[in-house]
């Protein structure tokens, strides 16, 4: 029996051990954002790219919105090179129903922004998920659920089950819809992982131990990444701030200041708990007057709380239109930019071609008649360059197309926001309120529309007058134009055309000596 007390006395001191923050951090800022200003440029986050429907904003990402069946992601560029590290996730995961879906996933997988069927990404991956399931799949009625799983690249994930029969921990916590930003926060230090969980029920951060894992084996150079999917049922799935850090050994400190160090934690520590009773009484007072408040001014409070159903069955059918043609109209963006680099591409391989066979038109006419058909561009080359004038033609009027499919998509776009704002405006008239809240509601909505309907017409203009598009101009060599790049071909052939009249003339006049 004192052998089985000193074992698991053991176990417990390692694991103390393990787990204790006896590691120094540093901030790694390649592999984090924080808003405000989160993005840059064409709403791009540095270091990081997402895929699907996501959208960044300049103090969020919205990995997936409160539609149906959508996914979405967010994915580091570079591999994360240190053993040991630490990340912290700020989110929100929020709907107008009582139940949710499907949840939120943060990886740390060797293939990054492959989409697939599993939150928005790839099934069989390679490495390890943090799940945060919002929906209860396998009827266990203990979702919210956050579970543990590293795949090894040949197991399926089982949405049935909820993947517990590859869960290697988890807990069950409530994180959607809470008052603040729910946090999660990863440890990974010396192949044991530990995740905590603050829901967000309070303004300051206060973690509580989820799970803790220990044996695992996580390479270097992995990807950090997060997505989200929507099914039957949506919710706003939303990354505030993801911050990673990685850590490091700390330094042994001189035997003659152990006991200042820990006169000083034990300070700490004595602080840390006053302010935290100071923060509990603070509550209950609060708690106690805004329960007197409701009793005393019922009215109000009926006044302040939404209708849930009012507005969402009526626009959400025109919302979910926005989305799609949003989401079309940057589908084809892509494309035509791939397109346009496909063009350059291609005036790039020509301009060597056409340069040599314009040095052997200049060597031709300075040799006269001595001049012989290796001298000029073969006849491959020439079909060479024929067909690539054909592909450039048939590019640039696949571009021509998609522009012309993206002003009508803009078109419709226009009219689907018109009838959001006729609906809306007949609810207004509907639902009048003798308090002036709702009226401040419907104006500020209706400026919403009106800022979207201003953009949409901003576009329809840019894209009824196109800017010209001009040819980047390299250090080394000077830009090839389609104009140039014709009329060199057009030379080309009349040379050609006019060796082979002049070598048919000779020939004729040789065959009257015979």
């Amino acid at each position: 029996m004192i052998k089985l007390e000193l074992k698991l006395l053991f176990i417990f001191a390692h694991a103390c051990l393990v787990l204790s923050t006896d590691f120094r951090v540093r901030h790694e800022y390649k592999y984090s954002f924080k808003g405000p200003s989160l993005t840059q440029g064409r709403y791009q986050i540095p270091f990081w790219d997402t895929n699907g429907d996501s959208v960044s904003g300049s103090d969020q990402i919205r990995i997936v919105p409160s539609l149906r069946d959508k996914t979405g992601g967010v994915w580091s560029k570079y591999g994360f090179t240190e053993e040991n590290w630490q990340v912290e996730m700020s989110f929100r995961i929020h709907g107008r129903g009582k139940i949710g879906a499907d949840g939120m996933v943060v990886w740390f997988v060797e293939k990054p922004s492959v989409a697939g069927p599993v939150f928005g990404s790839m099934d069989q991956w390679k490495g390890l998920g943090i799940f945060l399931d919002s929906y209860d799949n396998d009827g266990g009625k203990n979702n919210p659920y956050i579970s543990v799983i590293v795949n090894d690249g040949t197991k399926a994930f089982n949405h049935h089950l909820d993947g517990s029969d590859m869960k290697l921990g988890g807990c069950f916590r409530d994180f959607r819809n809470r008052v603040y930003p729910s946090k999660l926060r990863l440890t990974y230090w010396q192949k044991t992982l530990k995740v905590e969980i603050d829901p967000g029920n309070m303004d300051q951060t206060d973690y509580e131990h989820c799970s803790t894992v220990e044996g695992i084996e996580l390479p270097k150079d992995n990807f950090f990444g997060m997505t989200a999917a929507t099914g039957g049922l949506a919710d706003d799935h939303d990354v505030i701030s993801f911050t990673t850090y990685s850590l490091h050994e700390h330094a042994a400190p001189p035997e003659g200041n152990v006991d200042e160090e820990a006169a000083k934690h034990a300070q700490e520590e004595q602080m840390q708990n006053e302010e935290e009773e100071s923060y509990k009484k603070k509550m209950e007072e609060f708690r106690t007057e805004a329960k007197k408040f409701r009793e005393e001014h019922p009215d109000l409070v009926r006044a302040v709380t939404p209708d849930p159903n009012s507005i969402e069955e009526s626009s959400s059918p025109e919302l979910r239109s926005i989305l799609d043609v949003q989401s079309q109209i940057k589908t084809m963006m892509t494309s035509s930019l791939k397109a346009m680099g496909t063009i350059m591409k291609r005036q790039d391989e020509m301009m060597p071609k056409i340069a040599e066979a314009a040095k052997r038109g200049d060597k031709s006419e300075s040799g006269g008649s001595q001049a012989t058909l290796s001298d000029y561009a073969s006849k491959e080359d020439m079909k060479n360059i024929v067909d690539s004038i054909k592909l450039s033609v048939t590019a640039i009027d696949e571009l021509q197309n998609k522009l012309n499919h993206i002003a009508d998509q803009s078109t419709s776009l226009q009219q689907v926001i018109q009838q959001v704002d006729s609906r809306v405006g007949g609810l207004a008239m509907k639902q009048q309120a003798p308090s002036g809240t709702a009226g401040a509601g419907d104006a500020k909505t209706r400026q919403q529309l009106d800022y979207l309907s201003s953009l949409v017409l901003d576009v329809q203009a840019k894209q009824k007058n196109p800017p010209k598009l001009s040819c980047p101009v390299p250090p080394p060599s000077s830009c090839l134009t389609p104009g140039f790049f014709l009329l060199m071909a057009i030379i080309q052939i009349v040379i050609l055309l006019g060796y082979q009249m002049m070598k048919a003339s000779q020939e004729a006049a040789a065959k009257k000596f015979f």
